[in-house]
């Protein structure tokens, strides 16, 4: 027989023995431990099951998200390049550029709408071609498009830019601005795409030019012009001037343009020019003055009117002041010479009957202030006509001449010595005595020396001839009498000095209305 037997699984129960089977085991496990081996079995499958499910269920979330986010992130970038392409249209529009992509090995170009619109053409009117552009470039330009191109397709130049002019649908030429970059290129280096823009600059041409055109003219005026012109900036400092300065400092316009005065005059002088300047910056007016300049080009030296004007920016701004000097010595001296035939006899250059009177009437004021005496002597001289009929108007006239000097030397800076006309003479007394027997005295002497004097030879025409006065005088205080009747006086006074047998001088006697003798 055979003991018990137990193991982990269950337990022996029975053992024996038939007699003709032999020995029959009997094995036997407990319920319980079967049934919990079998349900951590079914644990585990389970939960493996619930495990793989939990785990397809994220994946396939996740997939679900990624998808959204693709598809979010590809409507996002949609809509970015659509806003951006809208962008660049606008841009684009706003800036009249057109736009061009040349596909070099092909020679096919695209253009859009604008391109074409340039120079007057439909988008289907012009070739997608290289050639359909070359075929529209005007001839001059030709050469410079070409080394452009050249140089930036072979990489000297970052970017491809000049300016050329295109034949328009209509005829005339259109100037072009081009811009463009090769943006591929293959192993070699050798350029196989390039995009650019094209504008229209014809405005801005035809304004350069013209303001080119007027730069010129202003250039020739200015260069031609006899007046002095030039330009300072705010600080003084010369910005350009023209040949006619160039000659009062005589340096060329190289060696005055970035100098100040201070440069070519005194610091006293400077400091003047430097005060009108900022007078003319100060005002919107035209400053006007007169100098006295020397060109050191030659050291002539003469009257200048200048003008000063502030220069301004278009926004009104001071930027510097623009000055124009014009030599009027020749018209200060017409203007001296048209007073001088005013107011001066042509012949001897004495003071005629109009400055007379107002000389006469300053001594009638200066008398009343003064309480001085004054005296006028007027003269005429003896048978001047028939000198003149003997010997001609020529020797007439130098004896006039000679008369008018010798009348100058008998009297003070003070008197005047004036012609009226003919061979009559006429003398200011000034600022005699207060006392008038004094007074007559200095008037009585004068009037001797100028009878001495004039009874001295005169040398006409090769004869020495002689000639005598007649004086009348005259005494004044005051304002009493006017101008025009003390020369009356005189003049009277002179007719008695004739009647008393010429050469001789006779006074005028207000007192008794008579004339008294000398």
């Amino acid at each position: 027989g055979m003991g018990p037997a137990t193991g982990k699984a269950g337990a022996l129960r029975q053992v024996g023995k038939t007699g003709d089977t032999g020995m029959v085991l009997v094995l036997q496990r407990e319920r319980a431990q079967v049934y919990a081996q079998w349900w951590v079995q079914t644990y585990w499958i389970g939960g493996s099951y619930l495990l793989i499910s939990a785990l397809l269920a994220l994946s396939l979330r996740y997939r679900q998200a990624r998808r959204q986010s693709v598809a979010q992130e590809s409507s996002t970038i949609e809509r970015m390049g659509r806003e951006h392409a809208e962008r660049m249209e606008l841009a684009l529009g706003g800036a009249a550029l057109g736009l061009w992509d040349w596909h070099v090995p092909s020679g096919r170009v695209v253009r859009d709408q604008r391109w074409c619109a340039q120079v007057g053409y439909g988008l289907r009117e012009v070739a997608p071609t290289l050639a359909g552009w070359e075929a529209m470039l005007h001839p001059d330009d030709r050469a410079a498009i070409n080394m452009a191109l050249s140089q930036h397709m072979s990489g000297v130049t970052e970017v491809c830019e000049f300016e050329y002019r295109m034949r328009h649908k209509a005829g005339h030429w259109v100037w072009i601005q081009l811009r463009g970059k090769v943006m591929e290129r293959d192993a070699s280096g050798a350029a196989q795409r390039m995009l650019g823009t094209h504008l229209d600059i014809s405005l801005r041409k035809h304004a350069e030019a013209d303001l080119r055109q007027s730069r010129a003219l202003v250039r020739t005026l200015i260069e031609t012009i006899p007046d002095m012109i030039w330009l300072k900036d705010v600080d003084g400092v010369y910005l350009d001037c023209n040949p006619a300065f160039e000659r009062l400092w005589n340096k060329p316009r190289a060696q005055i343009v970035g100098k100040t005065d201070l440069d070519f005059v005194t610091a006293e002088a400077a400091a003047m020019f430097r005060e009108l300047d900022r007078a003319a910056m100060a005002t919107d007016a035209a400053i006007v003055y007169e100098d006295w300049k020397t060109l050191a080009v030659d050291g002539t030296r003469g009257v200048y009117e200048s003008v000063k004007k502030a220069m301004r920016d278009p926004q009104g701004r001071v930027i510097g002041v623009m000055g124009i000097s014009r030599d009027i010595s020749q018209r200060k001296r017409d203007q001296q010479e048209i007073h001088r035939l005013a107011f001066h006899d042509a012949l001897t250059g004495l003071p005629n009957r109009r400055l007379l009177e107002d000389r006469l009437q300053r001594a009638l004021l200066a008398s009343a202030r003064g309480g001085q005496f004054g005296a006028v002597l007027f003269m005429d001289i003896d048978n001047f006509k028939a000198l003149n009929d003997r010997l001609g108007h020529d020797a007439g006239d130098m004896l006039l001449k000679i008369v008018g000097q010798r009348l100058m030397a008998h009297v003070r800076a003070q008197d005047t010595v004036a012609r009226l006309g003919g061979d009559e003479f006429v003398v200011v007394l000034a600022e005699l005595s207060i006392d008038e027997v004094a007074a007559v005295a200095q008037a009585q002497s004068v009037a001797e020396k100028i009878l001495a004097a004039l009874n001295a030879p005169f040398t006409l025409s090769g004869h020495d001839c002689l000639s005598t006065p007649s004086i009348g005088l005259v005494m004044f205080k005051g304002v009493a009498v006017t101008v025009e009747e003390i020369l009356k006086q005189a003049d009277r006074a002179m007719y008695k000095a004739k009647g008393a047998g010429r050469n001789t001088m006779r006074f005028y006697n207000s007192a008794s209305s008579d004339l008294g003798s000398a």
